[in-house]
């Protein structure tokens, strides 16, 4: 029991650091909108330790072009995406909805490991229906989990009236999703299908 909860309380300090980096890194003041993409360091700010079998952080400068997602109370548009392998994509995540909403690629099994990170991060009130409750993430108490963390740079919160930029390199040919894991959304079927040939 112990070990758990030493392992739950790591948990909330990393991830409270990397979605302060998050805000930092997309504008400064969180209350201010970036009117463009702004390259982020994950794997020097220690939040990128693993690596994806499906690609890799897209480095911004050699993004091939900029897919729009709009996310909107409860979908996606569009719907399915085809890419290419080896192309390096930055997507622009507009919320057009009146909910917090995320974006996020990986596999459905991924996805389903990562909502239970969000369901946390909901139960402590570091997010909460239309907004990342960033006095709390900044006193450090947001989940995350050193062996396993949360933050990727495969995923962004984007609020409401917000934009947020996701760069990400596809290596090979497969099928993911792009979800939205906020407890409810994937199973209202806040999710898109990403074609990779």
């Amino acid at each position: 029991m112990r070990n758990s909860f030493v392992r739950y309380s790591a948990t909330v300090f990393v991830f409270s650091i990397a979605l302060a980096a998050q805000t930092a890194l997309a504008g400064g003041d969180r209350h201010e909108r970036p009117n463009a993409p702004v390259q982020s360091n994950e794997e020097s700010m220690g939040f990128h330790d693993h690596p994806f079998d499906f690609g890799e952080p897209g480095n911004i400068s050699e993004a091939t072009r900029t897919i729009r997602v709009v996310a909107e109370d409860i979908h996606f548009a569009p719907r399915q995406l085809s890419l290419r392998a080896s192309e390096t994509v930055l997507f622009e995540i507009a919320n057009n909805g009146k909910l917090l909403h995320e974006f996020s690629i990986g596999t459905p099994e991924a996805h389903e490991s990562h909502r239970a990170r969000i369901a946390m991060m909901l139960a402590l009130g570091l997010i909460q229906t239309n907004r990342i409750n960033y006095d709390r993430v900044e006193t450090g108490q947001a989940p995350a989990d050193e062996a396993e963390p949360h933050y990727d740079p495969t995923s962004v919160f984007v609020e409401p009236n917000d934009t947020r930029w996701v760069a990400w390199k596809f290596t090979k040919a497969l099928e993911l999703e792009f979800a939205c894991n906020i407890p409810g959304h994937y199973e209202a079927g806040m999710k898109g299908k990403i074609v990779v040939n």
